[in-house]
């Protein structure tokens, strides 16, 4: 176990070390952002003068090794754009994607599981083929057209939810649903799939020779078994939700991180965007390695040596 943790760990640190690396020069190429803070008509050494005021008149390569070594001891700069620490413009924002987050992936936990067993119980019915034609579609629907269309029909239409913004629970229903309709739809599939396979296998077969009622069968006995696979989907799918709140919260104006990060390539803020995208990362690493050590705890026979 201990091997395990320092491989991932040594992994962990190397991929946070290209990630930084990529974003900050991609951050970069995207444009000269001291051109968007002085006047058109400004002269050279007005720009050279901004330029040093932001600390970019420094050669690329000794920009990174500065930013790494802030980062390092726990500095993220300043916003350009807002002029205040990077730290406390995305903790502000941050609260806000945690909220939309956990209520979309406790949708699509809850609703996929459900849906999964249900299609599983009742293979080949109308039911099933329902199940999985849902699932289909909500996979092949682009975030930002489902965003339009209920936006269209519960806001515009039916004027049952606010358009955008947020502030109430009402605000959160559509950007929460329209965020969980793909992961929802993926754990549904994996679900139903491994609960049928689950539930051929000899020691099922064998328990209910034994009498056992159904319902006891599916629900202590298969379903532990069959929630591995969905585990490990399921936080892959709490990763995934990050890249999609930044569709989801540009098209309900939900005042998240993925909001801000649009704003701040926009705007060329270049220590938002970095800080922000490393945030992300060190997150879905993190829950990789979770997933991981889950994967021992529902299953004994998984082991780490």
């Amino acid at each position: 176990m201990v091997s395990f943790f320092l491989h991932r760990l040594r992994l962990a640190l190397i991929t946070i070390f290209g990630v930084t690396l990529l974003v900050f020069i991609a951050a970069r190429l995207s444009g000269d952002v001291v051109y968007t803070l002085v006047d058109a008509s400004a002269g050279q050494e007005e720009i050279d003068k901004m330029r040093r005021q932001l600390d970019l008149d420094k050669p690329v390569w000794l920009q990174y090794i500065s930013y790494v070594g802030h980062v390092a001891r726990g500095d993220f700069g300043r916003s350009i754009r807002y002029q205040r620490p990077v730290v406390e413009v995305i903790a502000e924002r941050i609260q806000k994607t945690v909220q939309l987050g956990l209520a979309a992936f406790a949708v699509a936990v809850s609703l996929g599981i459900s849906l999964g067993i249900l299609a599983a119980r009742t293979r080949g019915s109308l039911i099933d083929r329902a199940a999985r034609t849902l699932a289909v579609l909500a996979q092949s629907m682009p975030h930002f057209w489902i965003g339009i269309m209920a936006i269209l029909i519960f806001a515009v239409i039916l004027r049952w939810l606010p358009t955008s913004g947020s502030g109430t629970w009402q605000h959160l229903v559509m950007p929460a649903l329209t965020l969980a309709t793909f992961p929802m739809a993926a754990i549904m599939r994996i679900t139903r799939s491994s609960m049928l396979e689950t539930l051929d296998a000899e020691y099922v077969k064998f328990l209910r020779v034994k009498g056992l009622a159904e319902r006891l069968i599916v629900w202590k006995h298969a379903l532990r078994n069959a929630l591995i696979p969905v585990v490990a989907l399921s936080g892959i799918q709490l990763g995934n939700l990050l890249g999609g709140a930044v569709i989801v919260e540009t098209v309900f104006s939900w005042p998240g991180l993925g909001n801000l990060m649009v704003e701040s390539i926009v705007s060329r803020d270049y220590p938002v965007i970095q800080s922000g995208v490393l945030m992300i990362a060190v997150f879905l690493i993190t829950l990789n390695f979770l997933v991981d050590l889950v994967f021992g705890v529902i299953d004994p026979r998984i082991r780490y040596n």
